[in-house]
């Protein structure tokens, strides 16, 4: 997919190809800016192994209790421009951590996480 950046007012903002083309069938008089944030679901990703090795499951909301993944993950990835916190028990009780869009091989709650929820 196509991206541009384009700075408004110090803040940063994304035009898709979608609304390129847009722009062009309305004669290039309107150009839709959609950020990229609105277009996409908010994804994690978590791996039982360090360094994104062995079983994973994608997540794109957050849950009171990972079920069989409890207690499990080694290594995240958080996708599409979104934080997330991780708790140490279920029903997002205990000790937590954020993790900002990135790749994390290796995590403080390694094997150790049970809940989680994407934030704002």
């Amino acid at each position: 997919m196509f991206t541009a950046n384009k700075s408004n007012q110090g803040k940063s903002k994304r035009i898709t190809a979608i609304g390129l083309l847009i722009a062009s069938a309305l004669g290039g008089f309107a150009l839709l800016q959609v950020p990229v944030s609105a277009q996409k679901t908010p994804d994690v990703i978590l791996y039982e192994g360090q360094n994104f090795t062995g079983r994973a499951i994608r997540l794109t909301k957050g849950v009171d209790s990972l079920g069989r993944f409890n207690n499990k993950t080694s290594s995240i990835k958080v996708l599409n421009n979104q934080r997330w916190q991780f708790w140490a028990k279920e029903n997002k009780k205990g000790y937590s951590i954020v993790l900002s869009p990135g790749n994390y091989p290796s995590i403080n709650l390694n094997n150790d996480i049970e809940s989680l929820k994407g934030l704002k």
